[in-house]
């Protein structure tokens, strides 16, 4: 996902691409840092808000 992401910021520069692929990175580092390995229920429910609103702002642009 993370290549295609790249792909489409760089071949058409799209924000919603940059913004998902740090989202998607963010997260990455958040879940190997913690203990059991997962997101707790609160950083779900956040990842998910601005996993939507990226879609959204994606939809829009």
């Amino acid at each position: 996902m993370l290549r295609e992401l790249t792909f489409i910021v760089d071949a058409h520069g799209y924000r919603w691409a940059k913004n998902m692929k740090l989202l998607l990175q963010k997260t990455c580092i958040t879940v190997s840092k913690s203990a059991d390995k997962k997101l707790t229920e609160r950083e779900q429910s956040n990842l998910q808000k601005r996993y939507r609103a990226i879609l959204t702002r994606g939809e829009k642009e």
